[in-house]
């Protein structure tokens, strides 16, 4: 069973499990509860400490893997930390641990927080790992943020650095560079400028990767100036920039459309002697995509060509944008076959950016042709939560509106309740 586990049949296992008539407590502990908490699941990880439990057999470890199965269900993980108490077991560092690290990847910092907190009152202690993930964790993403989430961005991993302090654990470069990414993420830089002196006043000295962790969180809140004068003081401390540092800084300016900062730094790539890749080319080319400059664009894929550096679909995709940025919607569409032409499949980036454009530009039926051909290509698939990608068809009526690609989505999503919409709107559909 543990060979059918670790081999990813877990489905396999379990029934192989299900034979055995009577398992004693060692098989269910051994065969059931440890391959559970591998694999991370956590029902059958509850029915094995249910059965050690009926038995008499529970123990600390058993709690311990339960917890852990529970990676990815905080609530799970915080109840049978609970029940630890309840029955009689107290809590272990390896318990608090996995609640910890269930509740990093939930973003429940508050949850965290104050576990660390009732840990820190018992006298169990918190690793160093542990901090780092939780820190790790601290990044907001853009999507919208679930309930409970209270990950906090540069403002938690700093609190984070300080409970470190106060339970007795030192954070070292890994910590304070994690915090600063984290910073980065959120655009904050006055926060990772606090951070990387507070790493600084601990005795800790910082390597090449926590400057660039401070330079790209500075380039993010777009304050160029800081991030060259920053730049300038790396080189003072006698630290090496690499090809990852002058990438960083090159996104950032990109990213704010500040061609003369990109170019600079394109230049002193170029002095530090760092062979640019298809990564440095990109970054240097979406300073020009921002800003519309076509010419210039194509002349830098002209450069990659003769310094025998290959383009990828970002290439293409900054090249696309630029074209985009001009009013040049034809001629962005055209990217397209330049890019299956260099055996290159477009990405979701590369369509979503010309149906965009298509769409913004008034040309829906562009916009659907284009939209027909990333779903053939098998790059873009209508999102239905309850339904196989091509279980809706949909069909226009002679004479009926062309359908966008906003329109069948709404389709795919609501069915018949959307299509009743669409017919007080005039658009004769069958689905």
């Amino acid at each position: 069973m543990s060979k059918l586990s670790r081999e990813g049949r877990w489905r396999e296992a379990c029934a192989l499990f299900n034979t055995v008539k009577e398992p004693t407590a060692a098989q269910v502990r051994v065969l059931l509860l440890n391959n559970a908490a591998f694999n991370f699941s956590f029902s059958q990880a509850v029915l094995a400490l249910r059965q050690l439990r009926a038995s008499g057999a529970a123990t600390v470890r058993d709690y311990e893997l339960v917890i852990i199965a529970h990676r990815y269900s905080a609530r799970g993980a915080l109840q049978f930390l609970a029940e630890m108490d309840r029955v009689g077991f107290g809590w272990s560092p390896i318990a608090c641990s996995a609640a910890l690290q269930a509740c990093g990847i939930a973003g429940q910092l508050n949850d965290a927080l104050q576990l660390l907190g009732k840990m820190r009152e018992r006298g169990i202690a918190a690793g160093a790992g542990i901090f780092l993930t939780l820190i790790k964790e601290c990044v907001r993403g853009k999507v919208s943020r679930r309930a409970g989430d209270s990950r906090g961005g540069g403002v938690r991993a700093r609190e984070l650095l300080r409970v470190m302090g106060e339970m007795g654990v030192v954070p070292d470069v890994r910590h304070f560079s994690a915090a600063m990414l984290v910073c980065a993420g959120v655009g904050d830089g006055t926060i990772a400028t606090d951070i990387f002196q507070q790493m600084r006043d601990q005795g800790v000295v910082p390597d090449t990767s926590a400057w660039n962790m401070l330079l790209n969180a500075i380039g993010s809140a777009g304050d160029m100036d800081r991030m060259l004068a920053t730049y300038q003081d790396m080189i003072a401390t006698g630290q090496h920039p690499s090809l990852y540092t002058m990438n960083t800084m090159l996104a950032r300016a990109g990213a704010a459309g500040q061609c003369s900062v990109a170019e600079d730094l394109w230049k002193e790539r170029h002095r530090l002697n760092l062979w640019p890749n298809a990564v440095a080319f990109n970054t240097f080319m979406e300073c020009y995509a921002v800003t519309g400059r076509v010419e210039r664009a194509e002349e830098l894929l002209q450069e990659m060509s003769a310094a025998a550096v290959a383009p990828d679909a970002a290439t293409y995709n900054c090249l696309m944008k630029a074209y985009i940025v001009a009013g040049q919607v034809n001629a962005a569409m055209l990217i397209i076959g330049r890019m299956r032409a260099a055996n290159i499949r477009p990405d979701r980036i590369t369509w979503n950016q010309i149906i965009n454009a298509a769409d913004a530009a008034g040309d829906e039926q562009t916009a659907d042709a284009l939209y027909a051909d990333a779903r053939a290509s098998g790059t873009l698939e209508v999102e239905q939560p309850w339904q196989p990608a091509d279980s809706i068809k949909v069909e226009v009526e002679p004479g009926a509106p062309v359908l966008t690609r906003g329109i069948k989505q709404f389709l795919a999503h609501f069915g018949k309740a959307a299509e009743a919409f669409l017919k007080g709107l005039c658009l004769d559909l069958r689905v």
